[in-house]
């Protein structure tokens, strides 16, 4: 029986390793906007866009929808670092939730960056708009392995758990 006890202890660590990858989520950027859109209360009127969605299709997030939030008439270069992305955009409310899978880590520098200005943009906007001011006080841009998130919320602490819950 001694003799099995190191055989075992290396067949459990086998067994652990293998299926540690098991246990990574393998989400996509539809899933999380979804989980994060349900955390919005009350979710304010708009509509999600994929760039993932088939391109003749009402939610594909385009070049033209992405060169007019993100870019300055043309799309960013920073689209090059993402392998797929989804955003929600209000048409009532400044709400904006947006997030970015990136191919690579070393991609989510030049994401992030894009995002901040996509929110100083946002904040320049609705720097008059005091009814509305709540968006801005906690708005925020944050990595998280090769995620990008863009969050504009009524409640961007519930927002940004719903993401880490659903990744």
């Amino acid at each position: 029986m001694k003799k099995n006890i190191p055989i075992l202890c290396l067949l459990l660590a086998l067994l652990l390793l293998s299926g540690s990858c098991a246990w990574q989520k393998n989400v996509t950027p539809a899933e999380v906007i979804d989980a994060m859109c349900a955390a919005e209360k009350p979710l304010p009127a708009g509509r999600i866009y994929l760039r993932s969605a088939p391109t003749d299709t009402t939610r594909h997030l385009s070049d033209p929808l992405l060169a007019t939030t993100f870019g300055n008439g043309s799309p960013p270069p920073e689209l090059d670092k993402i392998s797929d992305a989804a955003c929600f955009f209000s048409y009532t409310q400044p709400c904006e939730l947006a997030v970015f899978l990136c191919k690579s880590a070393d991609g989510t520098d030049a994401v992030a960056k894009m995002c901040l200005r996509r929110l100083d943009m946002l904040k320049a906007q609705h720097a008059q708009d005091s009814t509305n001011s709540h968006y801005f006080e906690n708005a925020c841009v944050v990595v998280r392995g090769r995620w990008v998130i863009l969050c504009v919320s009524s409640d961007p602490s519930a927002v940004l758990r719903a993401f880490r819950r659903a990744v």
